[in-house]
């Protein structure tokens, strides 16, 4: 029998699964169209929805600098914390281009205050930055050869980057300050300046004492040095106690030794004493630690 005449069987129509809210919301974010990204908030898109690789609109809005977007998304309480599969977060993927201006805005929407501190940055700093010659967004490349070393308690990222005006309590001409925590001595030279008339340093890491030895702190005029993790000399801290301002700043350690630093510092700390601390509870992020500090 002839085909003449049969009509061929019809092709099945192919039909286009309309992409989800979530997936759509992944696609404005990369774009950066702050308004589709606006409406599929009102709809009630979830905006905690990451992709099999764990990545979620604000990370597509970071990585690609949509300012707007992020503001958006932050404002409708999209976790500024997920991590992709890789252990990424949304600052990451904008440090990761060491976009310093953009990664100051990016933490202003997750902390006001880090936006009074870029205005006091100061000036041409965000020009060298941009240029290559501000310091690395990685703790780790900005170790020098103590840094290098295996973490040990005393040695913290805080050392050197705090701010020398106002994070380490000083007391001018006069005073009893203890450092937990020399790391490269900024703190200390910063009390230094303000020439207290004790100033008590605990070290535990045997490179940083070389390196204290090095630049003749332990023959220093008022200068004690206790050797040993913050635990093993609180004896002789307790002894010369109360101080009128105590800096903390360790490395290695987790929430339960600061609690137990602080459990005694009724017992350390003179009645109008000063405490302060900067410590690196998060050192396997380092925007997490920026958010922390």
């Amino acid at each position: 029998m002839s085909g003449e005449g049969q009509q061929a069987p019809a092709e099945s129509a192919q039909v286009e699964v309309p992409a989800s809210l979530e997936e759509q919301l992944l696609l404005a974010a990369a774009d950066g169209d702050a308004d589709e990204v606006a409406r599929l908030i009102e709809l009630e898109a979830d905006i905690d929805f990451q992709n099999e690789e764990g990545v979620s609109a604000l990370m597509k809005a970071a990585e690609a600098g949509h300012t707007a977007v992020l503001a958006a998304l932050l404002g409708a309480g999209a976790p500024w914390n997920a991590q992709d599969q890789h252990g990424y977060c949304a600052g990451e993927a904008v440090m990761m281009g060491w976009e310093r201006p953009l990664m100051l805005r990016h933490a202003a929407l997750i902390c006001p205050g880090a936006q009074e501190a870029q205005e006091q940055e100061a000036p041409g700093a965000q020009e060298a930055a941009a240029e290559g010659e501000g310091p690395s967004p990685s703790a780790a490349a900005a170790a020098g050869p103590v840094r290098e070393a295996e973490p040990a308690a005393g040695l913290g990222p805080g050392s050197e980057g705090a701010p020398t005006g106002g994070a380490a309590p000083k007391r001018r001409g006069g005073g009893h300050v203890v450092n937990v925590g020399f790391g490269l001595g900024i703190i200390d030279t910063a009390i230094q300046s303000h020439h207290p008339e004790r100033h008590t340093i605990i070290e535990a890491h045997p490179d940083v004492l070389a390196h204290m030895e090095a630049g003749g702190w332990m023959g220093r005029p008022g200068v004690r040095v206790l050797r040993g993790r913050w635990q093993e000399v609180l004896p002789a801290l307790l002894a010369e106690a109360p101080y009128d301002g105590i800096f903390f700043d360790t490395y290695g350690e987790y929430y339960e030794e600061m609690r137990e630093f602080h459990a005694h510092l009724p017992r350390l700390l003179a009645p109008h004493g000063v405490y302060s601390f900067f410590n690196g509870l998060a050192p396997d992020n380092i925007f997490f630690h920026m958010v922390y500090c």
